[in-house]
């Protein structure tokens, strides 16, 4: 059936442990350090990626802010112009009030002129009406 020799056994534990120890400085230590450094590059990357993001939320609150600064200075300017064409319009608006009630006053004045000289040629002319009208009365009795 099956032997067991000490020696084969004996040789085959210490070609076994030759194996282990050959691999272990070949293959496993070497895949262990790269491991290890692919583990630490991550972690890095990791560290490098939350970093970014942290900077890149600040960055976005500070531009966040910069748009409502800019919002608020243009309401600003806005504000701004729209009460200085206001003024404008209404010093242009109380300009031409003044203009027409001077312009209504001249005319008011003018036809006030033209009134009393038209009464004082009707009244001048009134006696040759009267004398005309006894004529043409007195013709037509």
């Amino acid at each position: 059936m099956i032997d067991f020799s000490l020696e084969i056994m004996g040789t085959t534990l210490i070609v076994f442990l030759f194996l282990l120890i050959f691999l272990n400085y070949t293959f496993f230590k070497p895949m262990l350090a790269h491991l290890d450094k692919r583990k630490e590059h991550l972690a890095q990357n990791q560290g490098s990626a939350e970093g970014d993001k942290d900077e890149a939320l600040a960055l976005h609150q500070e531009a966040a802010t910069v748009i409502a600064q800019a919002k608020q200075e243009a309401a600003r300017i806005r504000e701004s112009a729209i009460a200085t064409a206001k003024a404008e319009v209404e010093q242009k608006l109380e300009s031409e009030r003044a203009r027409i009630a001077q312009e209504e006053a001249a005319q008011m004045s003018r036809l006030e002129e033209e009134e009393a000289a038209l009464r004082n040629t009707l009244l001048g002319q009134a006696p040759l009406f009267k004398e005309a009208l006894k004529a043409k009365l007195a013709v037509a009795n």
